[in-house]
Parts: C-alpha cells; structure tokens; sequence
C-alpha cells in the first residue's frame, strides 16, 4: 500500500506538468517556486484519493484475491482521468477531448461486460456501494441528455460540450441513486466556492470560475463515501428512495 500511495503522490505531483505538456512522452518537470505548492497539493490530493480505495477494497467483504486488485487498477484509472481533467480545467479552463473520451470508453465497456454476466443484477463493491450495470447506462443517458439541454439553453455560456461527456460519465460510473447525490454534492460546493471567489473580487457577474473540478469532487465524494453519505441523505434529506 505504501508503494501505491507513493506512486500515486508522484504522478499527482507531475500531473500539472503533463497537462501543460502537447505531448506526454516529450513531459519534463521545470521547476517553479510559484507553482511547487499547487503540484503539492494536487499530489497530495491524489494520494488520499488512492488511499480511500485501497481502505474501501481492503474493508471489503465481497471483493478479494484477483478480483480486488482487477477492481482497484480500473477504478484508479477512473478516478485518475477524473482528476486529471479536473486539473486540466483549472490550468486551461478546458478539457481535453481524448482523456474524456478514455474516460467513457473505459465507463462504457465496464457496463457492457457486466450487463452481459451479470444481466439487471449488480456488483457489490463495498457496503452500500453496488454497480448495477443498467442503471448506470441509464443515469449515462440521462444526464447527458439534461446537461446538453442546459448548454443549448444558455449557448454554452456557464456549460460547454465537455461537461455534457462529462455528465455522462458521472451516470455510467455512479447509477441513478448516486448520481442525485453527487449532482447534489456539484452543486452545493459550485456554489459555494463561487460565491466566495465572487465576494472575494467584489463582483458578482463576469468572474470565470471552471466547473469541472466541482462535478469531479461530487463524483468522488459521493462513489468512496456512498456507504457513509447513504444514511445521512435518507434520514436528514428524508430521501429514502435512494438506495
């Protein structure tokens, strides 16, 4: 475990410079004093993401042997293209197109190859956290369609193209049920965050805040901590039709 944990904290730090990079293979780490406290951050960032789903897999009692590490690779690599384009949209205020594909390609077959052995039953990760294929596919569709309805609305003007894959993928990795929470999660701290920036430049219209990194703090919040979230939501929010 401490060798991933390293491991992750190493390609958290380099992840700023291999954004910044036209071609990863050509990626070299410069030196910067402004910029060494972001790269610490964003690897420590990583690090506790990697740290939580080693602790949800290693709590497991369904996940284990070949399974458990077959699930920890491929949902770090979703989690990994999650956060890179979280800190792609805060360096560029964008997202590059062919991680968020990876990304849904990845989410895509996963589905598929469960839907195909498992039908409209489901996985059981940890705890409450159970991937039900057809309700991700579902939730996918749904969300990417009521996304791109709000981009046409307002012609792309607080929401691009990119948050319409994006809000696909949250629903193909999430399902229904968790993917209410984590919209919910976006949400509260979008705004919060932006009201803050906003008091803090003392205007409230015009001031450039990127979205993506808030989707991905509800996506990861809500798929690590679905287990402790669950009961909360349903007794506080009254949502009891969340399972």
């Amino acid at each position: 475990m401490q060798l991933v944990f390293f491991g992750s904290f190493v390609l958290g730090f380099l992840t700023r410079t291999i954004v910044l990079s036209e071609n990863i293979s050509k990626a070299k780490y410069k030196f910067d004093s402004k910029n060494l406290v972001l790269d610490l951050i964003f690897a420590t960032m990583l690090s506790l993401i990697s740290y939580g789903l080693i602790e949800r897999i290693a709590q497991s009692e369904y996940l284990g042997g070949f399974l458990a590490y077959l699930i920890f690779v491929i949902v770090f690599i979703v989690l990994y293209l999650l956060y890179f384009l979280a800190v792609s949209d805060l360096v560029f205020m964008s997202v590059p197109v062919l991680p968020l594909f990876v990304l849904l390609a990845v989410l895509l077959t996963v589905n598929v190859v469960l839907l195909i052995f498992l039908g409209t039953g489901g996985l059981n990760l940890w705890g409450n956290n159970v991937i039900y294929p057809v309700s991700n596919i579902v939730a996918g569709l749904i969300l990417a369609f009521l996304v791109w309805l709000i981009v046409k609305a307002t012609h792309e003007k607080g929401m691009g193209s990119g948050d319409i894959y994006l809000a696909g993928a949250m629903g193909l990795l999430l399902g229904l049920s968790m993917s209410f929470v984590a919209f919910y999660i976006t949400i509260l701290t979008a705004t919060g965050v932006g009201l803050g920036f906003a008091l803090y430049k003392k205007k409230l219209r015009g001031v450039p805040i990127p979205f993506v990194p808030f989707i991905v703090v509800g996506i990861i919040t809500t798929f690590l901590l679905w287990s402790d979230l669950l009961p909360f939501v349903q007794q506080s929010l009254n949502l009891t039709f969340l399972r």
